[in-house]
């Protein structure tokens, strides 16, 4: 029975600890972090709690802490020392902001090639209309003689062209 009840104390403690809210954020640094914490606040309270810190890439660092004591509404900011003093710190912010962001960057990546099929397939029926109302006005320009009437003023044009060279020949002399 004693070994039933530890059994069933450490299933709750594994299962509490599953349930860790981790809370990341990266920072651009200078070097490496001295030492790290998240600052949380709630209900018109302040508390810090440790973090790790994690190199990312270059000088990126990733900040992580487990949240799991700060249940419910929180704003949160990320606070690093480095060896020299020196702090730097993430503006103060709702933690769960960032997953809804994720989550609508997710989607977006995930809608972009559909909205690019979609401009395409939009590119190739303007490309077919416009082909079609090119054979359109073709045919129209045909059926009622427009061609001819685009001949008649194109000699009527040169016609006029050269009488203006004339003009312009005979008053220079």
């Amino acid at each position: 029975m004693k070994n039933k009840i530890y059994k069933f104390l450490f299933i709750i403690l594994v299962a509490s600890n599953a349930q860790a809210i981790m809370y990341s954020e990266e920072l651009q640094l200078k070097s490496a972090p001295a030492k790290q914490w998240v600052t949380i606040y709630q209900n018109g309270e302040a508390y810090s709690v440790d973090a790790e810190a994690e190199l990312v890439k270059d000088s990126q660092y990733r900040i992580k802490a487990n949240l799991q004591n700060y249940p419910g509404e929180i704003m949160v900011a990320s606070i690093v020392e480095l060896a020299n003093g020196e702090l730097y710190s993430s503006p103060l912010h709702n933690p769960y902001e960032n997953e809804l962001e994720k989550e609508s960057d997710s989607l977006a990546r995930k809608k972009i090639p559909e909205i690019k099929q979609q401009i395409a397939e939009a590119n190739y029926e303007l490309d077919r209309l416009h082909g079609e109302m090119h054979i359109a006005n073709l045919k129209l320009r045909e059926k009622y003689g427009l061609d001819e009437v685009d001949l008649i003023y194109e000699k009527i044009r040169y016609l006029e062209a050269q009488i203006q060279a004339m003009q312009d020949a005979q008053s220079s002399n």
